[in-house]
């Protein structure tokens, strides 16, 4: 069983416009959707057929009732925490030469709101082998609970999986990750350095190897992708238009798919990336199918991790 945890649930509005004069523009379609990386993941993992329960915050106001309503609508298992504040919702306006997208602001959550949350997350998260982590909000983020709850996590054998920034870098500083993702530029700023080739970001993942990651370092690099371990390197060459549409949440269920079937690290490299690149608006058409389509366009190098 699987456990994603979302620190920034969003309730998202999309419209798609089309040009209807010089300056205006009409509205062609509607759609709403839950989204966050922890979101995303779960709604990958029912896709692949495992079992994964949705953790997040609620609040009180319609957007949360309709983001609840989108849940349970898709099938998605979930347990929430109530907060007075509202949850976070975006508008996506989909023009037919841009996307913008107007961000909402974050929520804002009381000491006891984190407290309740974080009791939560300890007293479930030893049901469950696999974890995903999915926090942005540094009001969460900011408390040494959550260094526990995940060093208790580590020390029972559950599997960690998370996307590595600078904020979350330090409080899981001696905990044992599974796996993480993590961009170049993260890269540079734990190791006050800069990774000019390949060579300096394979030996700046051995690092995060060597500190506490057991099985696999995933790397973004520009146009670039590479994967980690302790015996081989796998680099995928993605082209710029699709590097934008590799959805974390999508990539990292992928991950955690792997881990429990007990695939070898180049199939979970290879399945990762073929659920990241599908996209959010074709989510309800994607199936097995669709997966196994997009792992045919997965092109891997791979050679021998440098000592």
């Amino acid at each position: 069983m699987i456990l994603s945890i979302e620190f920034l649930p969003i309730f998202q509005k999309h419209l798609t416009l089309k040009r209807s004069s010089i300056n205006e523009y009409s509205i062609v379609k509607r759609a709403e959707n839950a989204v966050g990386q922890g979101i995303d993941f779960c709604y990958m993992c029912k896709i692949l057929g495992q079992d994964c329960k949705l953790l997040s915050f609620i609040g009180q106001d319609n957007s949360s009732q309709l983001y609840l309503d989108t849940l349970n609508k898709d099938g998605i298992d979930h347990v929430t925490v109530e907060i007075k504040d509202k949850i976070r919702e975006n508008l996506a306006l989909r023009y037919p030469d841009k996307v913008e997208l107007i961000k909402d602001d974050n929520m804002r959550l009381t000491s006891d709101e984190i407290n309740k949350f974080f009791k939560l997350v300890s007293d479930i998260i030893l049901d469950y082998n696999i974890v995903f982590l999915s926090y942005d909000n540094i009001n969460v983020i900011e408390d040494e609970a959550l260094r526990f709850i995940l060093n208790n996590a580590s020390k029972n054998n559950i599997k960690l999986i998370l996307r590595l920034d600078m904020i979350n870098y330090n409080y899981i500083l001696g905990t044992e990750l599974d796996t993480c993702l993590v961009d170049v530029n993260t890269l540079e700023e734990i190791l006050n350095i800069k990774l000019c080739s390949n060579s300096e970001i394979i030996k700046a993942a051995n690092y995060l190897l060597e500190q506490n990651v057991k099985r696999a370092v995933v790397v973004i690099k520009d146009d670039n992708y590479f994967l980690v371990n302790r015996e081989r390197v796998f680099e995928i060459e993605v082209n710029s238009l699709i590097k934008e549409c590799i959805n974390t949440g999508y990539l990292m269920a992928g991950v955690a798919n792997s881990i429990n079937r007990e695939y070898d690290i180049e199939m979970m490299m290879r399945l990762a990336f073929a659920c990241g690149l599908v996209k959010r608006d074709d989510l309800h058409e994607t199936s097995l199918v669709t997966i196994k389509e997009n792992m045919k366009k997965i092109n891997i190098i791979s050679y021998n991790n440098i000592e």
